[in-house]
């Protein structure tokens, strides 16, 4: 099981995101609490599709621990674009 953060609600393992979050853009404390009051813990089980083909994503995802693959199929392949591992 992979533990996912969307956007709404509550926070779990906040000093790793904050440091995620710190890395990408620095934030004033204000502009940081404001940001992960609408952050929601979310678990998810193994083989989970978080985004299907030929969508677009409504939330921003934090993985915090587990592993996650971005991947397509060309001609008949899948193919692993990208993997995200913990935090």
């Amino acid at each position: 099981m992979a533990d996912i953060y969307l956007n709404s609600g509550e926070i779990h393992s906040m000093d790793s995101l904050q440091k995620v979050i710190n890395h990408i853009s620095p934030l004033s404390a204000q502009s940081m609490n404001d940001f992960l009051c609408v952050w929601k813990h979310w678990n998810v089980p193994k083989d989970f599709v978080l985004l299907k083909e030929n969508t677009v994503a409504d939330y921003i995802y934090f993985l915090n621990k587990g592993t996650a693959r971005i991947y397509y199929y060309k001609n008949g392949k899948e193919i692993t674009e990208w993997l995200a591992l913990d935090s």
